[in-house]
């Protein structure tokens, strides 16, 4: 919420915004924690991460059921409609009467509540909330939307092409740690997927 404010009313580029938010919040994790991490959590809280409902992980409850919610804002909903807009054409959705800043709030207030349910059930699932625990995710994730087909320039994307963009990574990374792959090569690896996922767009565009 805090970056859609900056964004909105201070009129600051959210690459730059975000990016100074990822310092500030690292920081005061430091800060918070001393550098160090937290242990011995209560046995409900790691249900969210180590539980089994059934025969089902809870981690994939979790996911499906906010990919679910999300899924039915963006395709069902006005909202979903304003999104889009948005995303394709600021200008042209403003002019419509689509209420901008207040929309770009709620998506910037959407991703940091499904970032902080994805840090629960990771620190759940290990057991420790660590102060540096994520750092480089964020490329992770931008692979995953960008293989997904999801446009930089907005406008264009889907929840399932996303879904499938993360579940293509996930598979790499698996594949590199079977195949003991170093670690450094993992991140050149994701770049050049990342190359490739843009370049293909591109000719793709064209083709159009």
């Amino acid at each position: 919420m805090i970056n859609g404010l900056i964004i909105t009313r201070g009129r600051i580029p959210p690459f730059i915004a975000t990016l100074g938010m990822l310092t500030v919040a690292r920081g005061l994790t430091l800060m918070y924690t001393q550098g160090q991490p937290v242990t011995k959590l209560p046995q409900a809280f790691r249900f969210i991460g180590a539980g089994v409902a059934g025969a089902i992980p809870m981690p994939i409850i979790v996911a499906g059921l906010a990919f679910l919610i999300v899924y039915i804002l963006l395709s069902r909903t006005r909202i979903g409609q304003y999104i889009y807009t948005l995303g394709d054409n600021p200008t042209a959705a403003h002019m419509a009467g689509v209420p901008s800043h207040r929309m770009i709030v709620l998506v910037y207030s959407i991703s940091g509540l499904c970032a902080a349910l994805a840090g629960l059930v990771l620190i759940a699932r290990l057991d420790s909330a660590q102060p540096v625990i994520g750092q480089g995710y964020e490329l992770n994730a931008i692979a995953a939307v960008v293989v997904g087909g999801t446009s930089f320039s907005g406008g264009e994307g889907s929840l399932v092409g996303t879904l499938l963009g993360v579940l293509f990574i996930e598979t790499l990374n698996n594949g590199l740690n079977l195949l003991n792959v170093s670690s450094l090569w993992e991140q050149v690896v994701k770049g050049v997927v990342i190359a490739l996922a843009l370049l293909l767009y591109k000719v793709l565009e064209r083709s159009r």
